[in-house]
């Protein structure tokens, strides 16, 4: 999990670079490709051979010399026990029941995947409840894989820096580029990400309590994080239970939770967040790789106790006494070397987080939050000040290039009280918070009453992101900070499955009241399920698909279109840019609307031939792509669509109705 994780965010960082070096060329992604292959042969040939040995070498090495033994004497009993039991450091317990859950876990994950995004019969397929995610997202993988985007604009808004997180869709079309179809390439990466993430869980959850049982429980919630109460009422509106089944089955929206705030009805604390924004699952996974390692970290350092059923820690008892005392020596001697050999381990967790903002930056937020508050309740602080200053040296240039939600030109306050919630006041948020998490808070608070003093530390840490999401607003949209909680429900499940486990394991009876703990605590998430699996896709053709072939035959990547205000499209699906797309999407990645929405209007209402050239020229318009839609746009008053059609070149005409009944115009370029 680890080396995916950490290999797949420096792989793509690191190709993506080499296209930046060859972008001037007619296909920077072969040239990148091949340099960032023949740089990895080079480091794996460089690392055939372990610089720092392996765990436990320089222990028997010492042992040995002190026995008088042969330094080839590799095989010794005392030297097999050893490493054994520095090896098997799992708690105790049955490997294929591990193997079993992840198994039905990740069978669950390849549902979730295809039920949002397919290709079928040559056509590109997404569920409407995921449309704006993969219309942009898949849009800006074309551009890639097709395109020559480097650097790198949106297709949505060309002519300005790139203001999204890219880096997971770069490497989708990466894969599609080399070969495989770019469905199955997000698809593909999506479900070797939640695999490694759901490892990781597992082993979060082990170190932390010492059971694998924790560590199952805590993956298996992974897809069930809606704790929300708003199912109460949805289920005593149905006049019996027959109705009640019926509807559930059939349910093709989100179960609303009663307040009428923004977003409330779009499952954004549901699975289908993880499905939709398929970055969120590897950068997840990343901040967890990295809290583990903190945790170990501290666990050797005595600021973190050991769980209660840990591997034992002595010695083997065939040491002799000569033997302690030389290994006693040797620690001592070796504090200054430990305190140096760490600050490397420091570096390379925070330059994990620090190259986040291009992968995911609401995850890059959520771990400075966590790394910070870490800081303030955890000892050890001059690590952590490498560890963060490294997350700065790396990650702030790109939160600057980003310039995530455009706060700053917006006019906009980082200070934002109530999150969503317009008129807040200190009694109704604690109250949507309840209702919205319900009985896992009281589970929470079980698990902080029981747990040792410095897990109830790292339960703060972790929840020190609940008040940023309603102190503060970090991008356009309010409603984004949801991402932040996303990350708060997968960190604090593990202690919600602990509290679960906690009760269950005495006896029957308790037992049976942690499964109906657990019932009710999941069963909005079980519901909000079937909402997934009845929703309708959107699809647009591609392969064989005579819009498609037409691009692809007689215009360049570099083409830009001036058309509707597209989500999806085969324009956009051929890698090309429009002038301006999805405006929802353009402003909540904090794109300045109003001045492009002006000129926007001013090209399909210009009806002086010589200035709607000039117009349209100055923009770098090659084709204007008129449909309904734009026929239809109400923002624009007295559409000159009689203008193109006397003087603009016709090159292509909807002729069966397949797109709308679209007609594309070539712009002539002014002498």
């Amino acid at each position: 999990a680890a080396a995916f994780l950490s290999g797949l965010l420096f792989s793509s960082w690191l190709t993506y670079v080499f296209t930046l070096l060859f972008a001037s060329t007619a296909h920077p992604l072969l040239w990148a490709n091949l340099l960032y292959f023949a740089a990895a042969m080079g480091m794996i040939f460089w690392l055939r051979k372990p610089q720092f040995g392996q765990p436990g070498d320089g222990f028997f090495r010492k042992v040995r010399k002190v026995r008088g033994r042969q330094e080839a004497d590799v095989t010794t009993p005392d030297a097999e026990e050893r490493i054994k039991l520095d090896s098997d450091s799992r708690p105790i317990g049955t490997e294929k029941w591990d193997w079993l859950c992840l198994s039905i876990c990740l069978a669950f994950g390849c549902w979730l995947f295809f039920a949002t995004l397919d290709y079928s019969n040559g056509n590109f397929e997404f569920a409407i409840k995921s449309w704006s995610d993969f219309g942009a997202n898949l849009s800006l993988s074309q551009s890639f894989a097709l395109g020559n985007n480097f650097p790198t604009e949106h297709p949505f808004f060309p002519g300005e820096t790139i203001r999204y997180h890219f880096l997971f869709w770069f490497q989708a079309a990466n894969l599609s580029f080399l070969g495989l179809n770019l469905v199955w390439s997000v698809n593909l990466l999506s479900l070797l990400s939640l695999a490694a993430l759901l490892v990781l869980i597992m082993t979060f959850a082990e170190i932390l309590f010492g059971s694998r049982s924790v560590g199952r429980i805590a993956a298996i919630l992974f897809f069930f994080a809606t704790s929300s109460f708003s199912y109460i009422p949805f289920l005593l509106s149905k006049a019996n239970f027959s109705e009640a089944v019926s509807s559930i089955l059939n349910l093709s929206d989100f179960v609303k939770s009663g307040y009428p705030f923004r977003g409330e009805d779009w499952g954004g604390l549901t699975v289908a967040v993880f499905s939709n924004q398929r970055h969120l699952i590897s950068s997840a996974g990343i901040l967890l790789l990295v809290l583990v390692s903190l945790i170990e970290f501290y666990r050797r350092k005595g600021a973190f106790p050991a769980p209660e059923k840990e591997r034992p820690e002595s010695i083997p008892e065939r040491v002799n006494d000569e033997d302690l005392e030389y290994i006693g020596q040797e620690q001592i001697q070796s504090k200054f070397a430990d305190l140096k050999n760490e600050l490397p381990g420091f570096i390379s967790c925070g330059a994990l987080i620090g190259l986040l903002p291009y992968w995911n930056s609401a995850v890059f937020v959520s771990a400075s939050v966590v790394l910070g508050s870490l800081f303030i309740f955890f000892p050890y602080r001059r690590q952590l000040a490498v560890l963060i200053g490294t997350v700065v040296v790396l990650g702030l240039p790109q939160i600057l290039m980003l310039r995530s939600g455009n706060l700053a030109s917006s006019g906009q306050s980082l200070f934002h009280w109530g999150y969503i919630i317009p008129e807040p006041t200190v009694p109704l948020v604690l109250e949507y918070i309840v209702w919205t998490f319900g009985i896992k808070l009281i589970l929470l608070l079980i698990a902080f009453w029981f747990v040792p003093n410095s897990h109830r530390r790292l339960l703060v840490v972790i929840t020190s992101l609940v008040p940023v999401v309603f102190l503060f607003q970090l991008s356009t949209d309010a409603f984004n900070n949801h991402k932040l909680l996303n990350i708060w429900t997968v960190l604090s499940s593990v202690y919600v499955a602990y509290t679960i486990w906690l009760i269950g394991r005495a006896s029957f009876m308790r037992g049976t009241l942690a499964v109906a703990l657990t019932i009710v605590m999941i069963l909005g998430a079980v519901i909000d399920l079937f909402p997934i699996h009845n929703d309708k896709f959107v699809s647009v053709p591609y392969k064989n698909d005579r819009l498609t072939t037409w691009l692809f035959e007689n215009t360049q990547t570099t083409d830009l279109f001036l058309s509707d205000t597209l989500l999806s499209h085969p324009i956009l699906f051929t890698g090309r840019k429009i002038f301006l797309g999805n405006t929802l999407f353009a402003w909540t990645a904090g794109y300045e609307l109003k001045e492009r929405e002006n000129t926007y209007r001013m090209m399909f209402q210009e009806r002086d031939l010589e200035k709607l050239l000039r117009l349209l020229n100055d923009n770098k318009i090659v084709y204007v792509a008129i449909d309904d839609g734009v026929r239809v746009n109400g923002s624009i008053k007295g559409l000159n669509e009689s203008i193109y059609q006397k003087n603009f070149e016709k090159v292509f005409e909807d002729t069966e109705r397949r797109y709308g009944n679209l007609t594309l115009y070539r712009v002539p370029a002014i002498p």
